[in-house]
């Protein structure tokens, strides 16, 4: 298959087993579709990004999978079990943990409790996991005590994702977790995901910064005018100069 705009083949997912599925989705915000029959898979194991240029409704698709934004067509499964009508709370049950950009910690509360409120799903063993999670983020150990508001953004960043890793998820989303971070902690950042998707989460990234984000992606979808227009290994994909120059720009 071939994109009709650049002439670039379209490349088949590899994903033998993906564990979740966005299939034919459109939704937006009651206007006109912000996103239309996007499709999307992602695997234990891998780093699935989703990019393209502002405004091609990366984040929107990230927030239907999530359950924020309900789709007014398509499907989105888990396991293949139908995740489209379910609420934001019942999908943390799935094993699906949603981190968006902004407000993803509470402020007032500090670092431990904002861990505990993550595993509020949990019957047992919050402690414990929170415990593992510190071993896991060390800067965090330092700070259980402080409210979340007196961290460093790199920190909050850290403790966001922590939440997020409290449920141990099956399925990680993140919406740009490397957006205005200093350097050594965007590589941070990025090193920490890695570290979890070794342990079998499917983590799906939406990010700006795309040629670092297509050096550590398995699989990536290239979105513009909220539509799928190439997919690909993300090596496959940082190395293809005009695909770069049309969809991805010089970021």
């Amino acid at each position: 298959m071939v994109d009709n705009q650049v002439g670039l083949p379209v490349a088949v997912a590899p994903h033998a087993d993906p564990i979740l599925i966005a299939e034919n989705v459109t939704a937006g915000y009651g206007g006109p579709p912000v996103i239309s029959d996007v499709n999307l898979r992602a695997a234990r194991g891998e780093i699935t990004a989703i990019l393209g240029p502002n405004g091609a409704g990366k984040s929107t698709l990230l927030k239907v999978i999530a359950g924020v934004i309900r789709p007014t067509q398509g499907t989105i499964s888990l396991r293949g079990e139908d995740l489209s009508m379910l609420q934001p709370q019942e999908l943390v049950r799935t094993g699906l943990s949603y981190i968006p950009q902004v407000a993803n910690v509470f402020p007032s509360l500090t670092v431990y409790e904002n861990l505990e409120m993550g595993g509020y799903v949990l019957r047992t063993g919050v402690k414990e996991r929170a415990e593992r999670l510190c071993e896991m983020f060390p800067s965090l150990k330092a700070c259980l005590r402080r409210p979340a508001r007196t961290l460093s953004g790199g920190e909050r960043r850290m403790l966001a994702i922590a939440r997020g890793l409290m449920v141990d998820p099956s399925v990680l989303l993140l919406d740009e977790p490397t957006a205005g971070l200093a350097p050594r902690f965007v590589q941070s950042v990025w090193e920490h995901l890695i570290a979890v998707k070794d342990q079998g989460v499917a983590v799906v990234i939406v990010e700006q910064n795309t040629r670092q984000t297509l050096t550590y992606a398995t699989w990536a979808y290239v979105m513009a005018f909220g539509r799928n227009h190439i997919e690909g290994n993300g090596g496959d994909l940082l190395n293809d100069a005009a695909l770069v120059d049309a969809y991805i720009g010089k970021g």
